[in-house]
């Protein structure tokens, strides 16, 4: 990807109930790729952490819904949606796209 001008951006898995170890050793494994590699790490799990059931739904596996459902799943001003994985992931995948631009000049 590197070598034709694509830059990856690597990023963390979230929590998952039962596989702590794991999902820390995976999330460990990326940072040090990202970081060995120079590209954008985009910190996924750290950013659904905070939230309440950390950004997880009632499965344990898939990011929390926002009261309007998917199509509430872009309103960031809102302020019950700002507490759900959906929203929160869509927020930061957008954050890191823009400094990723941003470091490219653009």
């Amino acid at each position: 990807c590197i070598g034709r001008g694509v830059i990856p951006v690597l990023t963390t898995i979230p929590h998952r109930e039962g596989y702590d170890g794991n999902v820390d050793t995976y999330s460990n494994i990326i940072r040090d790729v990202a970081a060995r590699r120079d590209v954008p790490l985009w910190d996924l799990r750290a950013s659904l952490d905070n939230l309440p059931y950390r950004g997880l739904s009632g499965d344990g596996i898939h990011p929390s819904f926002p009261p309007g459902g998917y199509a509430d799943s872009a309103n960031f001003a809102n302020p019950e949606a700002m507490q759900t994985g959906y929203v929160i992931r869509n927020l930061t995948a957008l954050q890191v796209l823009e400094r990723v631009l941003a470091a490219m000049g653009g």
